[in-house]
């Protein structure tokens, strides 16, 4: 009985360590990857994107408010999917960092970053920025929008701005970040995160 104990034991322990050497593996093939986009284009910005910081949605989220625990407030509504197996987590705590500095700062400081849009596509390009969603989409689908955050005179706090990447219903391939601005506590909040919001066209 000691035996099989002892090579389940040993099985587990080369199991894991199998499972390290393939992610240092794919960690070497992501890094010459991006060191030959360099090279090849110049562009270091880009060829750093697809250097993964995080491996997961969920880890990205977490990091995002560890780095900016005065700027970024987590608070998901039942609609959000933060396990979603978006391909691209570091693109979602990159466009997190965005809103938590060249976004927050323009709220904060005036600094100007020109239109959302075209700032959130210089740092993340292939991302979209929305302002807003209509009184129609947030009455039939109030769900997927409000969040349980309280805001002054207890007026009900929606995420109608988002940022999303791709299109179509595959999970892995697309995602939206829904959130607010707080004025008052001067914080960005997050409502939403998943798949698409449903919406009228939708």
């Amino acid at each position: 009985a000691q035996l099989r104990t002892e090579l389940k034991d040993e099985r587990a322990e080369v199991g894991r360590l199998q499972n390290e050497l393939n992610a240092q593996t794919q960690w070497r093939r992501m890094a010459m990857a991006a060191l030959g986009r360099i090279r090849r284009d110049g562009n270091i910005q880009e060829a750093l994107r697809h250097l993964p910081e995080v491996s997961t949605v969920e880890e990205a989220l977490q990091r995002a408010v560890e780095e900016y625990p005065q700027r970024l407030v987590l608070c998901l509504n039942s609609k959000s999917d933060p396990a979603t197996p978006f391909n691209r987590p570091t693109d979602v705590l990159n466009a997190l960092r965005w809103l938590a500095t060249k976004f927050y700062e323009s709220k904060t400081k005036g600094v100007s970053i020109g239109s959302p849009e075209a700032s959130l596509c210089q740092t993340l390009s292939n991302w979209s920025y929305a302002g807003n969603q209509t009184e129609t989409t947030i009455g039939r689908f109030e769900e997927w929008y409000k969040v349980d955050y309280p805001l002054p005179g207890g007026e009900k706090a929606y995420a109608e701005q988002h940022m999303k990447f791709g299109v179509g219903a595959d999970p892995a391939n697309m995602i939206r970040i829904g959130f607010l601005w707080d004025e008052i506590k001067n914080v960005w909040v997050i409502g939403y995160i998943g798949p698409h919001q449903r919406n009228t066209k939708s």
